[in-house]
């Protein structure tokens, strides 16, 4: 059976990469290397197809030959590896040979070998004007480190996607690179958890919180999650599920009872209901609502970041603090998103050390932007 080494192990596309084939049958001594499958939308699917052939004939050698590729997508393309021993005679006749190569005996059953190229993936988390990407590669399901050196680029890694100072501050923040760094190795699956299992906590500790005694002004009975929002398993019930759970955090924070018969004063921000004196304009959420599943995950993550702030906030927003009500850990992609979202949803970010304070302060607080000549 014939064995294949990548160089490196881990390839990514678009960069090149060495394949080795070592053939390990008895008295073989050359083989054959076909492309037999490949990722949809990839060139040598593409090919594949166009041919209506079943192989595409990649190199053929002596044992030990190293070829140079370079393949566009990420995945899992099949190498299918045939081993012979190579006469002195002149045939051909095989799928893939020329007539004039050198007699060949097949040497065992063809081997299919799978060459897993990695993918890059890119998530943008936006709060207001603010925006960053989160690059990740995965090999199967594993979020793997990338070097510069080997890879290209290095990663996990955060990028400012807006020029702005809270991107670029996120970008460089020591607390989101902790998080970015406990991504690595980790299962991609575990990175970001069982979204019902999320929702179902919050819904949990929400229920309590807008009762516990000695922390809200007046218990809030108007802005409970019924149960029937639990345990979301489609992309829908996920979408409904977490868009109320944002619009009920929004109004309890707002003091907002959600229009029905008035409560003091009546309803809206600031009124004091559930909160006195001051409605809590400290831990509003950086997405208000989603509209796919992607966006529902960071959502949640905001909404642990605002509801965390929140429950901890004690007189001008509580009698007291909440200390009793407190969700569960997030899984580290969330986490990581969490991390961003504390950055992202500053309203008077820090400038960075390499940008001027007075252009960061005009360009957030009074609409200017910034452009060269």
């Amino acid at each position: 059976m014939a064995t294949v080494v990548l160089n490196p192990p881990k390839p990514v596309p678009n960069r090149q990469f060495d394949i080795t084939v070592t053939v390990t049958g008895a008295g073989a001594n050359f083989f054959q290397a076909w492309w037999t499958d490949a990722p949809s939308g990839s060139a040598v699917k593409n090919e594949l197809d166009e041919q209506a052939s079943s192989r595409i004939l990649v190199f053929q050698g002596e044992s030990g030959t190293r070829q140079a590729v370079t393949l566009d997508k990420g995945g899992v393309y099949t190498l299918t590896v045939q081993e012979y021993t190579q006469g002195t005679d002149f045939g051909g006749g095989y799928e893939g040979a020329a007539a004039s190569d050198q007699s060949l005996v097949l040497v065992g059953a063809e081997t299919a070998i799978s060459v897993r190229v990695m993918n890059r993936l890119v998530s943008t988390v936006t709060a207001n004007e603010n925006s960053v990407d989160v690059i990740l590669y995965v090999d199967n399901d594993t979020i793997t480190v990338t070097t510069l050196a080997i890879h290209g680029e290095g990663t996990p890694k955060v990028l400012a996607a807006s020029a702005t100072a809270a991107a670029k501050n996120a970008a460089q923040d020591a607390t989101v690179a902790t998080k970015l760094a406990a991504l690595e190795g980790t299962s991609a699956t575990a990175s970001y958890g069982t979204i019902a299992t999320i929702v179902d906590d919050f819904i949990e500790i929400w229920k309590d919180h807008m009762v516990e005694a000695t922390v809200n002004s007046q218990n809030d009975g108007f802005n409970g999650i019924n149960f029937s929002f639990k345990d979301p398993t489609t992309p829908k019930a996920v979408i409904e599920s977490v868009n109320r759970l944002l619009r009920n955090y929004d109004h309890h924070v707002r003091n907002d009872e959600g229009g029905t018969t008035p409560v003091l004063s009546g309803t809206g921000s600031a009124t004091p209901i559930f909160h006195d004196p001051s409605a809590d304009h400290r831990n509003t959420l950086a997405i208000p609502s989603v509209s796919d599943v992607g966006t529902a995950f960071q959502a949640m993550a905001d909404l642990h970041r605002a509801y965390e702030g929140h429950r901890l906030e004690g007189p001008n927003i509580h009698d007291a603090a909440d200390t009793v009500n407190v969700l569960a850990a997030l899984p580290k992609l969330l986490d990581l998103y969490q991390a961003i979202l504390v950055v992202l949803q500053q309203s008077e970010p820090t400038a960075p050390s390499t940008e001027n304070t007075g252009a960061v302060a005009l360009v957030h607080a009074a609409g200017f932007r910034e452009e060269d000549l």
